[in-house]
Order: C-alpha cells, then sequence, then structure tokens
C-alpha cells in the first residue's frame, strides 16, 4: 500500500475531504507567510542607484550607477523584494547643494547627507540604522551649455482703476541650456507659456512653464511669477516745463510753455506729487536732435505714484542766441 492511501486512510479523508484539506493546508500556509512578511527584521538592504542633478555646465543624468549598501529595519515583504535578483537601478534626484566636486567629472554624495534620500533610495517604511556605503560617486559628463532670458508672452487687463505697479517679475528670469551648437549656439532666450489674465485688481502670482525645444535641455523646467497690483486714482496738473543742463549764455524756449500732467497714485495715497515733480527738457536731447522736437522728461516719483503721463507728448524748442 502506498504511503498517500496510508496517510489518507489515518485521516480519514475522501476525494473531496482531501482537496479541503489541502485548500486549508495552503491557507495556513499563506496566513503564516503573510504574517511573518508583515514582521519587521533589520537586515542589510543593496540598492543601485542613478542619479539625476542639475550641476551647471554637465548633463543632468549620471553616466555611471553606484551602490548603496545600509543595514535597514522594515518588514519582511520589503527585504523579499530588495533581494530579487536583477533589480533595476532607483532614479534618484539629487540636489546639487548636497554633491561634492571630486575631479573631472566626478562627484561625490557623502554620508552626513544620505539621509537625506532614505525614502527615494529604499522607498516608504524603511529606517536606515547605519549606512555600510558611506560615498557615492557619480559621473556627470561635461555638456555645451549657455545662460539666456526667460521671456513671458503677457495678455493682461485690469479692471477699471487698478494698474500694475511695477513689471512682471521672474525667479529665476534666466536658465541655462544645454546642447549642441547646431541647437543652442543662435539660442537667445527661453520663452514660457503665455500669461493670459483678464480684469486682475489683486497681485499676480503663479508658475510658468517653460515651452520645450528640441534637442535642448534646461536646467529647470519652470519659473514662478510675481507682478504687484493696485488700486489707483488720478491727479490732473498743469506744471510749467524747463530746460536743464543750459549750457551759461544760451537761451532755449519750449513750445507749449506748460504741459498737463496725469499722476497715478496708489490708493490711499501716501504722496502727493503735485509741486514735487518738475517736468523738463533735457539741453543734450535739444542739441541732438534735428528737428528741435524734444520728448519731456520728469523728476523720479515720489514713493506710492505708480505713472506719469505727460501731455503733449513733443514739445518744439527754439534756440534764442
Amino acid at each position: 500500500m502506498s504511503v498517500f492511501r496510508k496517510i489518507t486512510r489515518a485521516l480519514h479523508l475522501g476525494g473531496r475531504d482531501w482537496i479541503f484539506f489541502l485548500l486549508s493546508l495552503l491557507l495556513s500556509f499563506g496566513i503564516w507567510l503573510m504574517h511573518n512578511l508583515g514582521l519587521e527584521y533589520s537586515g542589510q538592504i543593496v540598492v543601485p542607484i542613478r542619479a539625476s542633478s542639475n550641476i551647471d555646465g554637465h548633463s543632468r543624468e549620471s553616466t555611471t550607477p553606484a551602490t548603496v549598501i545600509a543595514v535597514c529595519r522594515t518588514t519582511g515583504s520589503n527585504f523579499l523584494r530588495s533581494s530579487l535578483p536583477r533589480r533595476r537601478e532607483v532614479h534618484v534626484m539629487i540636489d546639487k547643494a548636497d554633491l561634492r566636486h571630486s575631479q573631472g567629472d566626478e562627484y561625490v554624495l557623502y554620508g552626513s547627507t544620505l539621509n537625506n534620500y532614505v525614502k527615494p533610495f529604499f522607498g516608504d517604511g524603511v529606517s536606515v540604522e547605519a549606512f555600510i556605503s558611506d560615498t557615492l560617486k557619480f559621473i556627470f559628463p561635461k555638456e555645451n551649455f549657455k545662460k539666456v532670458p526667460v521671456e513671458v508672452s503677457q495678455e493682461l487687463t485690469f479692471t477699471p482703476q487698478y494698474m500694475a505697479t511695477s513689471t512682471l517679475k521672474l525667479e529665476p528670469d534666466s536658465v541655462y541650456v544645454y546642447g549642441d551648437d547646431m541647437h543652442i549656439g543662435n539660442l537667445t532666450m527661453v520663452a514660457t507659456t503665455p500669461l493670459r489674465v483678464n480684469n486682475i485688481k489683486r497681485d499676480l502670482h503663479g508658475v510658468l512653464k517653460i515651452r520645450k525645444i528640441a534637442g535642448v535641455r534646461f536646467s529647470i523646467d519652470e519659473v514662478t511669477y510675481n507682478l504687484p497690483v493696485s488700486r489707483y486714482i488720478e491727479i490732473r496738473t498743469s506744471v510749467p516745463v524747463t530746460m536743464r543742463s543750459l549750457p551759461e549764455g544760451r537761451s532755449v524756449r519750449i513750445y507749449p510753455s506748460t504741459a498737463d500732467v496725469t499722476f497715478r497714485c496708489m490708493f490711499p495715497i501716501i504722496n502727493d506729487p503735485v509741486g514735487k515733480v518738475g517736468i523738463y527738457v533735457d539741453y543734450e536731447d535739444f542739441v541732438n536732435s534735428q528737428s528741435g522736437r524734444c520728448s519731456p522728461r520728469h523728476d523720479p516719483l515720489p514713493q506710492g505714484v505708480i505713472d506719469c503721463t505727460v501731455l503733449p507728448e513733443v514739445f518744439e524748442c527754439l534756440s534764442m542766441r
């Protein structure tokens, strides 16, 4: 009699009972396995790391991986995953401030900063008891690059009696572009996605994506913008127009002799500009003009005065020798 039959007879198992017995055995094993995989253990984990970073003048991704080895505490399931053969490289973005230049194109991540990357290296639910590999070395080859300004296409409209108090500010206002000479040689700027906002009556701020260019990589992919906006009121006045920097012994008449000036001031007014801002024509502008027609200038605007409009826009100047 076979061993199998002896066991089934001893256990009084029939055909259907045997199936239930196997299923119960498998279920018990599964519960035992899940229980043990959920328990925490301490052991060594080895992970191959491929680093990315925004190092000026160098490629974004390292050409060679580094291996991080650490004694970790985590669940059995995490240890099981980490021990699988042919584990893929883990791609980690490294802050360039954490990398130290070693030699040539080699950059090093030292043990003092490895703790900043425990989660990117090993994933969730892993605590590191000690790093065995306390120095990771990466090669970031040099690339052709140059720095160019960022430009924004703006389509902005403001609610009546509101306006911008300064120009749009970008942070950063320029980026590094990388690529071969064919792609970046004639590149003089990069553009963001358009900024289109209507009926503005409060400060604008946000993020704009930089538009991609084939064959070109950017040091960053987006910029932040800020545009201060304020309610304003208008103050209109007439101001005499003078000639400044006039040499001794010279005389120049200006027509008309007064200008209509409109000041736009932030509300509420903190500085009344009337009587504090002079309108004038610079003698050098008159000398350099061929027709004697000159655009007016004005003194620096006091704090809280956003804008100054002068009419007429051009004045006739006549030398009176």
